[in-house]
This record gives C-alpha cells, sequence and structure tokens, in this order.
C-alpha cells in the first residue's frame, strides 16, 4: 500500500460552466479562456513550488493542485492569492469579447478550496499507459469548500481549519486553535470578547476572516471555515508585507513575479 503523504490542496472551479458551455459552445475564446486558466494554474504551481513535488490535473471546468514537501500550505496560500488577483481579467476579458455583462465586481467568476491534510498515490496501468493519481478526504474536503463559495457570492476563497492554523502558526508563531479553545471555556462576557478581539486581530493580519461552522458534504463533524478577505487582499502592498520575510525567499520572489 502507498504511504500517506502530507500535503496541501487546492481546488479551483469554474462558477456557471454548465451555463456558459451551453450557450457558447462554438466559441473558440471561450477554449481558449479554460486552456489559459489551466496554463496559469501550472505555471504559478510549478513556479511557487519551485523544486518540491507537486501534482496539478484538470476537472474540465477548473483544476486540482496538491503541494508536497516542506512549506507546502505557503505554496498554496500565495498560489490562491495569485490566482484570485490574476485569473479575473482573463474572464473580463471573455466576457467582454462576448458583449456580455461583468459579473458583480463583488462576485466573482471562480472559487478556491484550500485545505491541509493526507493523501495516498495511487498508480494504474491501461494498455502501456501508466497512469498515477492521488486519493484522500483532503481533497473532498478542499471541493466542498470551493463549492461554498457558490452560497457566498462576496466569497472566493475558502479554506479549513487545518490550513488556518498552519498559516497561521508560520507566519504569527500562535496557535489560532488553543486561542480559540480559550474563547469556549471563559465565563465572563469581557474576557469572551477580549479574546475574539485577539482572534479576528490574527486573521485580519494575514488578509483572512472567520465565516463560520460548516457541516461539509460527506464530511461526518462540522468544521470551521475561513475565507480571504477581498478588501485586505486588494489593499495590500505585497511588496512591504509584514509577514515576506516568514516565506522562503525563492516562493514569495516568485510571487511578486506572478502578481506583476
Amino acid at each position: 500500500m502507498m504511504k500517506q503523504e502530507e500535503c496541501t490542496t487546492l481546488f479551483f472551479d469554474i462558477r456557471n460552466f454548465t451555463t456558459i458551455t451551453q450557450q457558447y459552445s462554438d466559441n473558440d475564446e471561450l477554449y481558449e479562456l479554460i486552456s489559459k486558466v489551466y496554463e496559469t494554474g501550472i505555471i504559478f504551481a510549478n513556479k511557487l513550488a519551485n523544486t518540491n513535488k507537486v501534482y496539478i490535473n484538470s476537472t474540465g471546468d477548473g483544476f486540482l493542485c496538491i503541494f508536497f514537501g516542506d512549506k507546502h500550505y505557503l505554496c498554496a496560500y500565495l498560489m490562491g492569492i495569485a490566482l484570485f488577483l490574476k485569473c479575473k481579467p482573463l474572464f473580463d476579458l471573455f466576457y467582454d469579447s462576448i458583449q456580455q455583462p461583468r459579473i458583480n465586481p463583488l462576485n466573482y467568476y471562480f472559487g478556491i478550496g484550500i485545505e491541509s491534510g493526507y493523501v495516498r498515490k495511487v498508480v494504474g496501468e491501461i494498455g502501456s499507459n501508466k497512469i498515477e493519481t492521488y486519493i484522500g478526504n483532503v481533497i473532498n474536503i478542499a471541493a466542498r469548500l470551493e463549492a461554498l463559495t457558490k452560497e457566498h457570492g462576496r466569497t472566493g476563497i475558502v479554506f479549513g481549519p487545518e490550513f488556518n492554523e498552519k498559516i497561521i502558526y508560520e507566519l504569527q508563531s500562535i496557535s489560532y486553535n488553543e486561542i480559540r479553545e480559550k474563547a469556549l471555556k471563559v465565563e465572563d462576557r469581557h474576557s469572551a470578547k477580549k479574546i475574539h478581539l485577539e482572534l479576528d486581530k490574527i486573521t485580519e493580519d494575514i488578509l483572512t476572516m472567520y465565516m463560520f461552522e460548516h457541516r461539509l458534504k460527506g464530511v461526518a463533524e462540522p468544521i470551521n471555515t475561513f475565507r480571504i478577505s477581498k478588501s485586505l487582499l486588494e489593499t495590500t502592498n505585497f511588496q512591504d508585507w509584514i509577514y515576506k520575510e516568514r516565506f522562503p525567499k525563492y516562493m514569495y520572489d516568485n510571487f511578486l513575479e506572478l502578481i506583476k
């Protein structure tokens, strides 16, 4: 049996894809857009992963990306932000080309779900062709988290508690989960308010916001969900971001190059 591998999974999905393809199935620009989005995903993933292992595969109307190796969660974090910033203009151009109104600026053309966990490699053969893929509950969770972006129009990137804990600990050297546990045990309003304000400050500093506890389809227990704030992201100067030194230099330099 293949061993478990620790990873972070990113699931990218185009919204309203079925409706778009039904209306514009003969439009070459639609397929150029899909090709460009997938190409962007491949380039970004390999640039950020550098020499670390990364797996990326098309899902038809999006792609699945799995980061392995050292700091895999940091790769996924920067990948989500870079996709968020650079893919929207591609969709704007497409909607302009078909002379259709652009989607409400508070909404998005795509959704991204991210979570950390474990996967196993699965290898099969069909004739002389060897096929490799990965299975793991973390892939299902990332896909379900992406689906939440469809329910909440102003949310483009949603991620789960494992990924959130890793990112906050890496960037701020504190445990979000430990602080949250304290909030659940306090007995007076003043202490509860103080801890919740501390939690809000932690997530705000890394551009994220707590959403709610959600029972995802196919997941036994409800999990805490988080989102990257559109307004915080779009007003951040990443050249001078206070956490840039927490990332491997090659990774952050490549990220800056990608979002130019």
